[in-house]
């Protein structure tokens, strides 16, 4: 299930602009603490297979470089 988890935080952050602005309020030591609080519990590994599993269901590309932003919004907000 934790490929799920990241899976739904990936839908859920590209849509909601209040989770979005929560995590970039916080500082990158606690997010992972935070994501855990929230349910979204996964390792960078399963973050990263949830992406290939995502981009694969990409129909258009605009779907894609959404979900290209969301990805790169997360990986800088952890690092």
């Amino acid at each position: 299930m934790p490929i799920q988890n990241a899976i739904n935080f990936i839908k859920n952050a590209s849509i909601d602009p209040k989770l979005r602005s929560f995590l970039n309020n916080q500082s990158s030591h606690d997010i992972p603490d935070i994501m855990q609080q929230l349910g979204y519990n996964f390792t960078a590994f399963e973050f990263e297979e949830s992406i290939n599993i995502l981009h694969v269901k990409c129909q258009f590309e605009e779907q894609a470089n959404q979900l290209h932003e969301i990805v790169t919004w997360f990986r800088l907000l952890t690092s």
